[in-house]
């Protein structure tokens, strides 16, 4: 019954569509269609032998006969049935359609059939469809098995613990509090796993395949997170997906094939469950759900010296920049990672060398400058919106020379300002609110930001105590009395002290004393004297000092505990000056000539020659080195003497010796003479042996002392003065001197 049914519907909807009256009835038709299915000749050739003249007719003959074939079979109610707009012809676009429809509900019926070229176009491409089908179905029975995954856990306090089967994977662990994993094993029953364990506060541990422990047995560190990877040739048709259960976060979204899941900020917050489950590669079942991992995370990157921008780093506790190589810091950028399940922003800036503090930046924009060879002195750093409600933000940065300062927090400042000390590295660490701060380990300095630091001195000067004086300001003056006491201090955040120590004539060196206490009780001028700091305060400062010593002026500046002043030339003390400056930063002044020291020839017969014209002419005032230099160059000038060869120290002692004996000689004996009376009074002095432009033309060959005071080079010529006395060759740079000098 439903083989004939479909055979009269079919033949109707033939001959509406192709506009033909059949010869035969239509049910007719229907019955040799159904006598006969395999029929060679086409329902096309039999349409062509009828009168055309009767088509309509017929058209709606076979209508009627349609519907009421309709009614009595209910078998033919999803069957499509040709529409007419009221008696016009068949409307040939929804009666192809419905041709189709049919045509494709049954490709069969179309066997044999030539009604169009369309039809026959629309049956080849549902048999290829049908084929595709065949061939997903075949592809996915003949790819590789489902793998099936086998897991187990580790929990803190329990020890092993099993895995149980949820829907389409596995569970390790369970929601309920009180399971706490440290660590998992994976395996496969066809393929290979590999996976690696995240340990609270200890970080990613080393990967591991197939069965082998990512984590701790329970006696250890706390799992975070967890990466898990199928071997490449699993990965091709198959998806591993997998999901952390957090602690008053419950779970968390799914992640795939390598990403993190879990939680890695160190919070303290448990990992209780982990689901996994592998799907076909394109399956879109455990997918979503929201971030899969949780991050307190920053990222960061410093610009240094000669370097430019490093690497950037990435994490909870990170370094930037450079340590013991010396290098600055010229920028540097700050965001937060994707990992950070709040909103809100982190917001830097820098205070940078001549330009002091800059703006605020976020989002990773650049802080600081680059290609202008400017350091970063001091930084700020905060949270905004509910990232800083829930978490804090500690940095500290390693300065030049100082190390690594305390730790910063949430907006104040880190670093030094007014001292000229560079930013080598920065730490900066993203903790939960009310978590301990980072770590101090490898901190020099007790607090986090430096500004200038000072020191004060005063003296007992003829008997009277001056005001206090600070940053290199005299205490006394070239023309009072002696200096008989002295005391320090020193003001600013860090920790450690000033101490210094005097040598009063014929006492000795006195111990140290600090922090304001008076050196030196006894009523006797010193000679001599020494500074030094201690703990945080030496570390960021050198403390530098100079005196005025009657009779050779004053010293150069001498710095943490070297002697400044005179020894054993019986000289006292009259002035002082004394500062801070950071470890970054020069002397303030000439360090040449800090301790005025009588040098000894080391020839018995000479140093008793000088000894005899310091006592006698010279004496040790402040005009000592005037009456030498007068001394030596009224002797008169004799020629025919040897000339030198070899190393001034040792060919001036001689001439020295002739100069002395004979009260006459030539250049070279005037200034040997000369360089050893200096320097028994305690001058840097030295013989050059070089040449002078000669009276005639050319040049001559010449010897001259040269000595140094304050940082500064002097010519000494007593034979030249001899020879030219209208002119003065005494203490005469190189520049102002008479004559052309050619070392």
């Amino acid at each position: 019954m439903k083989q004939t049914t479909f055979a009269r519907a079919l033949t109707v909807m033939l001959s509406v569509l192709l506009g033909v009256s059949p010869g035969l009835s239509t049910v007719a038709l229907a019955e040799e269609l159904e006598a006969n299915n395999n029929n060679e000749l086409s329902t096309l050739d039999v349409l062509e032998q009828e009168d055309a003249s009767t088509q309509d007719e017929s058209n709606v003959q076979v209508l009627q006969e349609l519907d009421a074939e309709s009614e009595a079979n209910q078998e033919l109610e999803n069957v499509p049935e040709p529409g007419l707009v009221s008696d016009q012809e068949p409307v040939l676009d929804q009666e192809q359609d419905d041709i189709q429809v049919v045509a494709q509900s049954d490709p069969g019926s179309q066997e044999g059939t030539a009604t169009s070229i369309e039809l026959i176009e629309d049956t080849q491409q549902q048999k290829s469809a049908s084929n595709k089908s065949i061939n997903v179905q075949t592809e996915s029975e003949s790819a590789s098995v489902t793998p099936v995954l086998s897991a187990s856990g580790y929990a803190q306090g329990k020890g092993a613990i099993k895995a149980t089967k949820t829907t389409g994977g596995v569970t390790i662990g369970s929601k309920q509090s009180g399971t706490s994993l440290t660590g998992i094993k994976l395996s496969l029953s066809d393929g290979a796993i590999t996976y690696k364990a995240y340990a609270q506060k200890a970080g990613w541990q080393k990967q591991k395949a197939s069965g082998e422990l990512a984590g701790n047995k329970g006696t250890g560190k706390l799992l975070g997170a967890v990466k898990i990877e199928l071997s490449d040739d699993l990965s091709q048709d198959w998806s591993i997906r997998y999901r952390c259960y957090v602690q008053s976060k419950g779970w968390l979204g799914w992640a795939a094939d390598g990403a993190v899941a879990g939680i890695t900020d160190n919070s303290g917050r448990v990992v209780n469950a982990i689901e996994v489950r592998i799907v076909p590669k394109d399956s879109t079942s455990a997918r979503g759900g929201g971030k899969a991992w949780i991050d307190a995370g920053l990222t960061a990157s410093a610009h240094v010296e000669g370097t430019g921008w490093q690497a950037q780093k990435s994490g909870y506790n990170i370094r930037i920049g450079t340590t013991g190589k010396s290098l600055r810091l010229e920028a540097l950028k700050i965001s937060r990672s994707d990992g950070i399940d709040v909103a809100g922003n982190i917001v830097y800036k820098a205070h940078v060398q001549n330009t002091g503090w800059q703006g605020k930046r976020s989002n990773g924009r650049v802080a600081g400058t680059i290609g202008q060879g400017l350091r970063v002195e001091a930084i700020s750093v905060q949270l905004t919106g509910e990232l800083g409600q829930q978490y804090d933000i500690w940095y500290r940065v390693h300065a030049s020379g100082a190390g690594w300062l305390a730790w910063a927090s949430n907006g104040s400042n880190a670093g030094t300002e007014g001292l000229s000390l560079q930013i080598e590295a920065i730490q900066l660490a993203l903790v939960r609110k009310g978590s301990n701060m980072p770590s101090q380990k490898g901190q020099n300095i007790s607090i986090p930001f430096i500004t200038k630091s000072n020191v004060r001195y005063a003296a007992e000067v003829s008997g009277t105590w001056t005001t206090w004086k600070k940053d290199g300001k005299n205490v006394g003056s070239a023309k009072t009395g002696a200096v008989k006491k002295l005391k320090m201090v020193t003001d600013g955040q860090l920790a450690g002290s000033i101490k210094y120590s005097v040598r009063p004539s014929g006492l000795g060196w006195q111990k140290y004393v600090s922090n304001g206490a008076v050196a030196q009780k006894s009523n006797k001028s010193f000679q001599a004297i020494r500074v030094k700091l201690t703990g945080e305060l030496g570390r960021v400062y050198n403390v530098w000092y100079r005196c005025y010593v009657k009779g050779y002026g004053w010293t150069g500046w001498a710095k943490n505990g070297a002697t400044c002043g005179s020894v054993d030339a019986d000289k006292p003390i009259t002035a002082v000056r004394v500062c801070l400056r950071s470890r970054a930063l020069d002397a303030p002044g000439s360090t040449a000539n800090t301790c005025f020291k009588p040098f000894t020839s080391g020839d018995k017969e000479l140093d008793k020659i000088l000894d005899t014209i310091v006592k006698n002419v010279t004496g040790t005032g402040s005009d000592a080195l005037r009456k030498g230099y007068d001394y030596v160059s009224s002797f008169p000038y004799r020629s025919g003497s040897k000339w030198p060869s070899g190393s001034w120290k040792t060919w001036s002692v001689g001439f020295a010796k002739e100069m002395y004996n004979n009260h006459s000689g030539n250049c070279y004996r005037y200034a040997s003479l000369m360089c050893w009376i200096a320097r028994r009074l305690g001058y840097d002095a030295k013989v050059i042996s070089g040449e002078v432009l000669a009276y005639a033309s050319g040049r001559s060959a010449h010897g001259w002392c040269e000595i140094k005071i304050d940082g500064k080079t002097y010519v000494l010529d007593p034979d030249l003065q001899w020879e030219i006395p209208s002119r003065s060759f005494y203490l005469k740079t190189y520049d102002n001197a008479p004559v052309y000098y050619y070392k």
